[in-house]
């Protein structure tokens, strides 16, 4: 609504459609307060129980004025022409019953006003903005007897018919009322039109002494708490003064609060010590802080039929809390001196989110494997020439090829050299493996040459059946641990910085709890806090080694074929399981057909025995027993000490060893910001009764890109009188040129000494540098002292996206080698040049297109899109094409990766992907296709009615759902003070929209219809999205 105060006689309110309009009459009479209600009587109009729509009431402020007046004010001015129109996007034209009749402004008239009276004739004037080709109109007027927001009852108090757009009313059948609404509609041939929507004004008890002209419009924020909240919301926004909703924020904040609709007052809650139960009564007009009860005002708050809006100072004193509104970034931030409740709450699923974090989220797999008879095309080359002085040249050729053939991976090697222009150590090695994915009871058959691993490992040509994983184990799963700390104290357990779990300790000071362990090391931190305030931090670390697997699980290998290095036959078996969560015992036997007695049966067994602790038991009689415990500690610090005892076995131990003995420990010692470092190893082993004594110490220290070291190496032959004893300085210098093509450099230098000559022995030192990313150039110079030879060597590293090359030039020698793989893409049938071998390992071509017809498919001449990046969950070449396209190189064949589309890089709105986050197996030796659809952004409109007396009124902030029936993704939104809601940005496909219940129950409603499914198209699509009406009875 909009005032016009003309000499400060004249009133004119002119309807919008804004919600709750505060505004005040200027009347410059006497103070005397003034009370309408003796003038009430009841009235026994038609009355209705409806649901008053409070978005367009008008309010006045309080104030007082002349007992006698009557409302009155002394002089009634001739209505001006001045143009009252408020800005409003809703419609402007209704439909004529039986007659297509323009009927513009008939409907939100922005013209529409309700006059004053004046002091003489005593009558109130509506008038609204004349209808073209209107031969009459109908007004009528209703009255409500109370200010709720809900349940109000209405009365008619006016229904006539008139031909001018001026309608005048006296005071005396106003004033035994407060609130009013009307409308109206106009005769055009005969025809009557449908009535307009609603229009209210109220009539006050009290006034201001100056007129304000209040006009809300709706404002888009983005509400902040923290890490907590991070949401969208309407406020309300007028003159500079900005109104929050206050049962919207209550809500989002989780604080606890009652609503006591039929007396239009809220209670919370205050966040201060005190815990203060405050309120604000909206009817009575008063506030209860901190047991305080003081006055409000109509302009302190505005309201609609689901929500109150406040002004951020009411709303602080109400919870004691603090608004940081910032227009210019459309945001507010929400602070609070002490924690909210809902802090709490969000550091508990937090925790929950941390642990389960640990182990990877599981992303929906977009992309199966895919089998085909033939596919594939991986071609990987090796080639190394070296020329000596005086020396025949020596030549390396190696060469692989890699397909998928009747749907296992093949793969073909030769290796050849060349020396004195004659081939030797000629070798061709393939291979044919059928894969069988997410099968426990089968993995893979693999034919040709293949590696058994038993006492150790071979080599050899057959056929090998399994049931290991193809992806090696992340994950071994929830163990329970039990810790000790102060009694009763409460501990607090970190990951990664990240915490995971909040726990008390018992009477004792133990407590126990589940972590998800993956394979490897993990350090957790713990933080505990005693009842006397004592605190303690500290860190341990666990181990999970890869020879144990998960509680339950059974793995096993069968192995039979030709051993590559002799001429026998070879059966080799074993077998895994996990018997709990600490010990693994595996089973097997290694038998060579042509040699049994060479054979054996073993036994391995690997135990965790204290956390961090790893003892490993090795029984195989016949060729050896072995014991082994190792550990590591929080602060990296580790030792390794085993036993090994061997029995006779020319194909296990063809040295003779008799026994051997090995230890050795690391420990890292802290020196203000860096670590001094000390490393030793002592070995005996005992070759049929002559031993063979290893020692060496190592010191490091690490300070200002300087690391210094110090080694010695002692050996010993006993009754051989051998004794080699040494001593080797090193100083290494790292650093950096801040110029473009500069990367790291590091000088490296060693000296040595030998203790048995007691004379330096060599001296080396070498610069290395990196130039342009992918040139890296050593230069280094050698010195003998005892033979008084010198060298420098050139070593020249050039890794390009298409090969690798290594150059090494001397005094007399000269070398270079090529590598890499010349690999067909058949997706977008071009060739890829990369700089290391593919063969055995695989690949993934991606593209990113909008999809036109909605098939998921990449179809010839769909448009690629350009300027997309992703992520993916492993070491990978990532390589950019052009069109947008993108080569993933060096995976893994059978993994499973996720794949995630950055955010930020997409450069229209308008074309959305239809996954942003997946997964998919690669395929061996070949490129996985990956076209990944995107669509255009689809836009849905509608609005929500309510009817009151047969009337369809638009309904402000109730919530609207939209939920994907494909993804199941659900999009929340709220009508506009018009009642409309927009959409954008949704997927096309089948949606089903419905609205919020518990608001549905706060107006005592039914949606009509319940809930609607349609099937929405993008915005370029040939059909139109049709707009969605709910109706509320």
């Amino acid at each position: 609504m909009e005032l016009l105060d003309s000499g400060g006689d004249e009133l004119i309110l002119a309807n919008s459609k804004s919600s709750c309009m505060d505004f005040d009459i200027k009347n410059s009479a006497n103070k005397n307060s003034y009370d309408n209600s003796e003038n009430r009587e009841e009235n026994s109009f038609n009355k209705k129980n409806e649901f008053i729509n409070s978005e367009e009431i008008i309010t006045f402020k309080n104030n007082r004025f002349n007992k006698n007046s009557s409302l009155k004010i002394s002089k009634w001015n001739e209505l001006s022409k001045t143009n009252l129109s408020n800005k409003d996007t809703s419609a402007t034209s209704l439909s004529i019953k039986n007659k297509n009749v323009d009927t513009t402004n008939l409907i939100n008239n922005k013209n529409n006003d309700v006059e004053k009276p004046d002091s003489e004739n005593e009558k109130y004037s509506i008038k609204w903005k004349r209808v073209k080709n209107s031969e009459m109109y109908e007004i009528v007027i209703e009255a409500v007897n109370n200010s709720n927001i809900l349940n109000n009852k209405y009365v008619q108090v006016v229904n006539q018919n008139l031909l001018d757009t001026l309608f005048t009313i006296d005071d005396k059948t106003l004033l035994n009322y407060e609130n009013y609404r009307w409308k109206y509609r106009s005769k055009i041939e005969n025809t009557w039109s449908d009535f307009s929507e609603y229009n209210y004004f109220n009539i006050p008890k009290e006034v201001l002494k100056d007129s304000v002209n209040k006009a809300y419009d709706d404002l888009i924020l983005r509400f902040k708490y923290g890490n907590y909240i991070d949401e969208m919301i309407i406020a309300k926004y007028n003159e500079g003064n900005i109104f929050l909703p206050l049962t919207e924020i209550l809500n989002l904040l989780q604080l606890n609060h009652n609503e006591d609709i039929n007396n239009s007052r809220i209670s919370v809650q205050s966040l201060d010590n005190e815990k203060s139960n405050n309120s604000i009564d909206f009817v009575n007009l008063n506030k209860m802080i901190k047991g305080a009860e003081t006055k409000i005002s109509y302009s302190d708050f505005t309201q609609t039929e689901l929500e109150y809006y406040v002004k951020p100072n009411l709303f602080e004193q109400l919870i004691s809390a603090k608004f940081e509104i910032n227009l210019r970034n459309l945001e507010i931030k929400f602070s609070s001196d002490n924690q909210l409740p809902m802090a709490e709450r969000f550091t508990n699923q937090r925790i929950l989110q941390n642990k389960s974090s640990i182990n990877e989220e599981k992303y929906p797999l977009k992309f199966d494997r895919e089998r085909k008879y033939f596919s594939g095309g991986f071609f990987d080359y090796s080639l190394y020439g070296s020329y000596v002085k005086n020396v025949s040249p020596y030549y390396s050729i190696n060469l692989g090829l890699g397909n998928e053939i009747l749907g296992g991976d093949f793969q073909i090697n030769s290796s050849n050299s060349i020396f004195k222009n004659e081939f030797m150590n000629n070798q061709t090695e393939y291979r044919w493996r059928y894969a069988f994915l997410n099968n426990r009871k089968i993995s893979s058959i693999t034919l040709g040459n293949e590696y058994a691993y038993g006492l150790q490992s071979y080599s050899f040509r057959g056929i090998s059946i399994t049931n290991q994983p193809l992806e090696l184990r992340k994950n071994f799963g929830f163990q329970k641990l039990t810790e000790k700390t102060f009694p009763f104290a409460n501990v607090e357990i970190y990951h990664n910085n990240e915490i995971i779990d909040i726990l008390q300790a018992d009477a004792d000071g133990n407590f126990n709890f589940n972590y998800p362990f993956s394979y490897g090391t993990t350090i957790l931190e713990f933080k505990y806090y005693g009842t006397n305030g004592e605190t303690k931090t500290e860190h341990k670390l666990y181990q999970i080694p890869t020879n144990q697997i998960p509680v339950g699980e059974f793995d096993y290998s069968l192995n039979f074929g030709k051993l590559i290095s002799t001429d026998g036959y070879l059966i080799q078996a074993n077998s895994s399981y996990g018997i709990n969560d600490r010990i693994t015992t595996q089973l097997g036997t290694d038998l060579f057909v042509n040699d049994f007695k060479n054979s054996s049966i073993f036994s391995k067994t690997s135990a965790r025995v204290f956390d961090g602790y790893i003892a490993n038991l090795n029984i195989a009689p016949n060729a050896f027993y072995e014991f082994e415990v190792n550990s590591i500690f929080a602060d990296l610090a580790n030792f390794n000490i085993g036993a090994k005892f061997y029995e006779k076995n020319d194909k296990i131990n063809p040295t003779n060893i008799k026994s051997e003995i090995d230890g050795n420990f690391f420990i890292p010692i802290q020196l203000d910001e860096n670590y001094l470092s000390i490393f030793a190893r002592a070995r005996k082993i005992n070759f049929n009764g002559i031993n063979r004594y290893d020692y060496s110490l190592r010191t490091f220290y690490d300070i200002n890109n300087f690391s210094p070291s110090v080694e010695y190496n002692y050996a010993k032959i006993a009754n051989t009188g051998f004794i080699s004893s040494y001593l080797n300085l090193r100083m290494n210098y790292s650093f950096y040129i801040p110029y473009e093509f500069l990367g790291g450099n590091i000088i490296e230098s060693r000296l040595t000494y030998n203790f048995n000559l007691k004379r330096f022995e060599n001296f080396n030192i070498s610069l290395s540098s990196t130039l342009f990313r992918d040139l890296r150039v050593q230069i280094a110079h050698n010195i003998n002292f005892a033979t008084k030879f010198s060298d420098t060597q050139l070593r020249i590293v050039l890794d390009l996206p298409f090969l690798r090359t290594n150059t090494n030039i001397s005094n007399s020698v000269f070398s270079q080698s090529i590598l890499g793989s010349v690999n067909y893409n058949s997706i977008f049938d071009e060739f890829d040049f990369h700089n290391r071998g593919m063969v055995g390992r695989s690949a993934a071509a991606i593209r990113f297109f909008l999809d036109e017809n909605n098939n998921d498919i990449y179809d010839t001449n769909e448009k690629l899109i350009t300027d997309i990046d992703v992520s993916i969950n492993a070491i990978a070449n990532k390589k950019y094409l052009d069109n947008g396209r993108i080569l993933l190189n060096d995976l893994e064949s059978y993994y499973k990766f996720d794949l995630k589309l950055n955010e930020g890089r997409n450069k229209n709105p308008v074309w959305v992907p239809v996954l942003d986050k997946f997964s998919f197996i690669s395929d061996p030796n070949q490129f996985k296709e990956i076209s990944i659809p995107f669509y255009e952004a689809s836009v849905v409109n509608g609005i929500v009615y309510k009817i009151v007396a047969n009337e369809k009124i638009p309904l402000e902030g109730i919530n609207v759902f939209a939920e994907n029936l494909i993804t199941s993704k659900v999009t929340k939104i709220k009508t506009l003070s018009d009642g409309s809601f927009y959409l954008y940005g949704i997927s096309s496909g089948k949606f089903k929209f419905y609205l919020d219940e518990t608001q549905l129950e706060k107006l005592k409603l039914k949606s009509y219809p319940e809930k609607l499914n349609l099937n929405v198209h993008s915005i370029n699509s040939d059909e139109n999205n049709e707009d969605i009406i709910f109706i509320l009875k």
